[in-house]
């Protein structure tokens, strides 16, 4: 292995690492990934494109069982143990999601998990799964899939004309272009799709692998090589500065820390005092890129897994603990690389992976790599398949408890003449809390911007024409508005999107484009009140900030206010994981007190501000959610709070008395 290329794995490596660790540290630490991209790129193109060239046929069946030899026994080993202490000693709270994941990281398709629920703003409140950093991994998997299969092809059928190179580098280069292509335009589009599907990342293979089949060193006077060395760690460092979880990615700004990599690929280890290879060289920086798969593999799981299993799934460890936990990876991962990798690895003929021969034994890799997918699938279906049955039992007691309607629950147990009537027990289940949102068929997803329209309610023509439009945390209130719509008569419409507030230059290209269809349907439409409400803070989709927010909020209800239409801004619910709670369900299932503070969980709203300067009413019922500066998990018998920040459909019904009173003036 080059040793450049494990310096680079390491720097890599790091990043995540400390990303995970603390965001704020390297908020754009998370381009480490895209350095193992390329760097995979390079070395799988290198070695392909040396056994196309070798005299004997390319084995397609030996470059898999070598993939699998090196990939799949750290891997599944890691799925395993996660699988296992899952079923022992997490509340099965999370068993569902983790089970779920544990199954799509064993087969490899983690990343398109996390792409359909990521594409759901509700996903934004789940507890994070320890399997799911899979993702990255499943990209690679994939892309070891596909790749020698194109690459044998395009050198099979250049070779009919005598250009089985030119060919190959042509068909790279074309899937690079249309890779990039993709990534910029589903970026701007759908950012939370784009971040997680392969064909927005393939271009960054593609450019590792141009290299490796064009540039592999750069023929150049070692202090020219060492100035782009030093360029692109540079570049790399950068991104990793300056980038965050606000950032649209990968996209175009993905260049950056890929081209990055490049430059020191295509550096090579210079020799010289003031080479970036004399730190390169050094032997720590070599061990971590040698056992740099394995601290990834290993990392994770351990970041999210012993705050569980020592505080709960709330707990949140104090840094240094962290920064132990952090550390303990690195002799973890290296007993794996020695017992786990490094015996399985050893399989085979002793000769070059590029070469064409198909190491003995392949039938039985391939059978022990489905047989250990299998297994730990089956680990996952266990986990998956006994939450089930505890949903499906919970999801019958709340359908009684709904048909029950009862009148002292939840909020309305506050109203007078309810002490004392509140019943026992915890409604909804906390296995079930996540899945408590009932009015989401009308709820466009973050990934399109086509308006969804629903109506509820009267048709009557002298109804009162209501309009509620926002993100998440205004369709939230949909489970008290349709009960006070159908109690006066209204005729209720919603236009909500996840992740998208009603505002006017705020979100996403496509948040953007669903706003302006709205603002126009509102305008042909000229409702009697306009409901708007939206999670606060977080840049609203975007890199607004409060002020940024206010202006468009206020710009986007203004036209409304000329018109006539009254407009009501909910003030945000309590946000538990802004206060430290990020899983009160499972808080709750463990038999906490779970109460958050309110200066914490409800910090300064924008969508507050913009309705003092605009003139609209303002509606806000912390006083249904917090007392004495205390805000409780459970009310009333009823669970507040389904993730780390949305209600229950459960309570937000019960708010319908005192939302309804508000909603008279």
């Amino acid at each position: 292995m080059r040793r450049e290329l494990q310096a680079l794995r390491a720097v890599a490596v790091t990043l995540v690492v400390v990303y995970h660790l603390e965001p704020r540290l390297l908020p754009g630490g998370y381009v480490g990934v895209d350095v193992f991209f390329v760097v995979s790129g390079f070395l799988i193109t290198l070695h392909i494109s040396r056994g196309l060239a070798a005299d004997a046929p390319f084995s397609l069946l030996g470059f898999y069982a070598r993939r699998i030899r090196r990939l799949l026994p750290a891997s599944l080993t890691v799925l395993l143990v996660v699988g296992v202490v899952t079923l022992v000693a997490v509340p099965q709270t999370l068993w569902n999601t983790i089970g779920r994941e544990l199954v799509s990281a064993a087969f490899y398709v983690e990343n398109w998990t996390l792409a359909s629920t990521s594409v759901d703003y509700l996903a934004a409140g789940s507890h994070a799964s320890p399997v799911q950093h899979f993702w990255s991994l499943s990209v690679e998997e994939q892309f070891y899939a596909l790749w020698p299969l194109l690459l044998l092809a395009a050198s099979v059928l250049g070779a009919r004309h005598g250009r089985a190179r030119g060919a190959v580098i042509g068909v790279v280069a074309t899937i690079t272009v249309l890779s990039l292509a993709y990534s910029v335009h589903q970026t701007q589009q759908s950012p939370s799709w784009a971040y997680f599907v392969t064909p927005t990342r393939a271009w960054e293979f593609g450019l590792g692998g141009l290299v490796a089949l064009t540039v592999p060193v750069l023929r150049a006077p070692a202090w020219a090589r060492s100035a782009l060395s030093w360029t692109g760690l540079a570049a790399i460092a950068g991104s990793a500065v300056l980038l965050s979880g606000e950032t649209p990615f990968p996209g175009f700004i993905a260049l950056f820390p890929v081209l990055g990599a490049i430059a020191v690929i295509m550096s090579g280890d210079v020799p010289g005092r003031h080479s970036p290879s004399r730190i390169g060289d050094l032997r720590p920086v070599q061990f971590i890129g040698d056992i740099s798969y394995s601290v990834y593999l290993w990392h994770w799981p351990l970041i999210v897994l012993v705050p569980v299993l020592v505080g709960g799934p709330s707990y949140e460890l104090p840094i240094p603990l962290r920064v132990a936990v952090v550390a303990a990876a690195i002799p973890i991962a290296w007993l794996s690389k020695k017992y786990v990798e490094d015996p399985f690895r050893g399989g085979g003929p002793r000769r070059d992976a590029s070469r064409a021969a198909v190491p003995r034994g392949t039938r039985q890799v391939l059978v022990g790599a489905v047989a250990g997918m299998l297994v730990v699938g089956g680990v996952g279906g266990v986990a998956f398949g006994v939450s089930q049955a505890r949903i499906d039992s919970a999801q019958a007691e709340l359908t009684r408890f709904t048909a029950a309607d009862l009148p002292c629950v939840g909020a309305a147990s506050l109203e007078p003449g309810c002490a004392g009537r509140t019943p026992d027990g915890v409604v909804p289940n906390p296995m079930i809390a996540t899945r408590d949102a009932t009015e989401q068929t009308c709820q466009q997803a973050a990934a399109r911007a086509e308006v969804i329209r629903c109506e509820y309610g009267s048709d009557a023509p002298s109804s009162t024409r209501v309009a509620l439009v926002g993100d998440s945390h205004a369709n939230q209130w949909m489970p008290a508005l349709s009960r006070i719509a159908q109690d006066r008569g209204w005729r209720l419409v919603t236009y909500v999107k996840s992740g998208c507030a009603y505002a006017v230059g705020l979100g996403s290209a496509n948040c953007q484009a669903f706003n302006r269809e709205v603002a126009e349907r509102l305008r042909s439409e000229s409702p009697d009140v306009v409901i708007t409400s939206a999670r606060s803070g977080l840049g609203y989709g975007s890199h607004a900030d409060t002020a940024d927010a206010v202006r468009g909020f206020a710009a986007a209800w203004e036209p409304l206010i000329a018109a006539g239409t009254r407009v009501y801004a909910l003030a945000d619910t309590p946000e538990p994981e802004k206060a430290g709670l990020s899983d009160p369900p499972s808080c709750v299932a463990g038999g906490e007190t779970c109460t958050i503070s309110e200066a914490r969980a409800l910090p300064d709203d924008a969508l507050v501000r913009a309705a003092e300067r605009t003139g609209a009413t303002v509606v806000d019922l912390r006083d249904s959610f917090c007392f004495d500066g205390r805000c409780p998990a459970v009310i009333g018998g009823v669970l507040v709070y389904r993730d780390s920040n949305h209600i229950t459909s459960v309570y937000a019904r019960s708010l319908s008395t005192v939302l309804g009173r508000h909603l008279e003036g």
